[in-house]
């Protein structure tokens, strides 16, 4: 479950914590108190691994993966920015003629080895329902009891290091996300208010929400927001202006999580930790009838199968 982890689309049916959008990551771990630090996640063109304790509707599971370097196609550009809420970029990288097997295209248009897995040894993970113990390069453990974890736990992943050195990372449980049955429409020139119920168990917890319309894009364009847990964000109608600007394809995707982020440095660059409990909204765009092969479109109209949209 984990082999992959790093590569997976951050925008499709389920979650995986989503490619890190900002932060720097950092190599401290606790204050002068003692108290852990949290330090964010990693930049998009730093992040080389990442650990999840991941909690959904119906189950929970953690794992990880660390690779020997930053997966070109993950590399996030900022397009667009207000208040809380940003629109990132994925740029699908081209190169001509194509890379042999093992390589990948960077961002250069260059064909560079493929980042493979990494150990970072043993790997524990406490404070949830259960310990958990991983073995190298097997971190992964899909048996949790769910929740895997209670609002207000203290979690701290250790790893006792491998190919690259050691580290200790951490996070705080809180009450799993939920948001109201409801549809998100999206409609040119018109903000648009998301909530959810907000909690306080965590103090180090924000929410994110996340929003992808353009799912057969060739450089897909999701808004994200990071706001503190209030249980409302407003997204400016400017913003919405913009991401429907960049293109509306297929079916629209709709994310709302609850995390924690810490991070450190390791090896060639910076390896997350996000403790999170994610739902999925119903996410619609006004004018748009998304379609595909097993969805046909209204009597009169056809589907474009390469667009996912109804004409």
């Amino acid at each position: 479950m984990a082999t992959g982890l790093l590569s997976a689309a951050a925008c499709g049916g389920g979650d995986d914590g989503g490619t890190s959008v900002g932060g720097s990551g950092g190599t401290g771990g606790t204050g002068g108190s003692g108290a852990p630090m949290f330090r964010g996640e990693c930049a998009s063109t730093d992040e080389i691994g990442v650990f999840i304790v991941q909690h959904e509707p119906d189950y929970s599971v953690v794992s990880g993966e660390v690779l020997s370097g930053v997966v070109p196609s993950k590399i996030l550009f900022e397009v667009g920015t207000e208040g809380d809420c940003t629109l990132w970029q994925r740029k699908n990288p081209f190169c001509d003629p194509p890379c042999k097997p093992g390589d990948t295209c960077d961002q250069s248009g260059a064909c560079v080895p493929y980042p493979m897995p990494k150990s970072v040894g043993a790997v524990s993970v406490s404070g949830l329902a259960k310990a958990v113990e991983m073995a190298p390069m097997s971190y992964y453990d899909t048996n949790m009891p769910h929740p895997a974890f209670a609002p207000g736990a203290a979690i701290t992943l250790k790893a006792a290091g491998g190919d690259y050195p050691g580290f200790t990372l951490y996070g705080e449980g809180f009450a799993p996300i939920a948001i109201p049955n409801e549809t998100w429409t999206i409609t040119k020139g018109q903000p648009l208010t998301i909530t959810w119920t907000p909690d306080s168990s965590a103090p180090h917890a924000t929410v994110r929400v996340r929003l992808n319309i353009d799912q057969h894009g060739n450089s897909p364009v999701e808004l994200v927001c990071d706001v503190k847990d209030m249980g409302t964000v407003t997204i400016p109608a400017s913003l919405i202006d913009q991401l429907v600007g960049f293109g509306v394809t297929g079916f629209p995707s709709g994310h709302v999580s609850r995390h924690t982020l810490d991070s450190t440095n390791v090896g060639p660059g910076c390896v997350r930790f996000e403790v999170f409990s994610h739902v999925l909204g119903d996410l619609q765009v006004a004018g748009h009838i998304p379609c595909d092969a097993a969805t046909p479109c209204p009597m009169g109209m056809t589907c474009d199968l390469m667009t996912g949209t109804c004409l």
